[in-house]
């Protein structure tokens, strides 16, 4: 069972170190911390004025506004990324002998579809 934390609660030097309370707390900031950084960086940033040029021409108005998901895409979408390297979305392509493997993410909107598809090949 995880141990409860108050939302005011600060490691003490009176505790012993990284005792449970200590490691609630820590994976409490780095979870907020995760969930901040994935907001961030879900925010189309415009860097210059052909950018900003761009987006206004496209009909974003607010440029500072984090916009979801579907307001970004209206309507059906299909994407595929296929890994060269290992990242959070895909593995990378791995050689073993005279085979290699990759892994492709599929997602198709409409369908509800989110997929890894691995599949290994002959190199030969």
């Amino acid at each position: 069972m995880p141990t409860k934390i108050s939302k005011t609660y600060v490691p003490s030097t009176k505790e012993k170190y990284m005792c449970a309370k200590h490691k609630a707390y820590f994976r409490k900031a780095l979870v907020e911390w995760k969930n901040e950084l994935i907001e961030q960086n879900n925010r189309i940033i415009f860097d210059n004025d052909d950018d900003k040029n761009r987006a206004k021409n496209m009909g974003i108005i607010n440029l500072n506004k984090k916009y979801s998901l579907n307001e970004i895409i209206s309507g059906d979408s299909i994407f595929c990324a296929t890994g060269i390297t290992s990242g959070d979305l895909v593995k990378g392509i791995s050689v073993d002998g005279k085979t290699f493997t990759s892994e492709t993410l599929v997602t198709h909107k409409s369908e509800n579809i989110k997929e890894n598809i691995s599949k290994t090949y002959d190199i030969e």
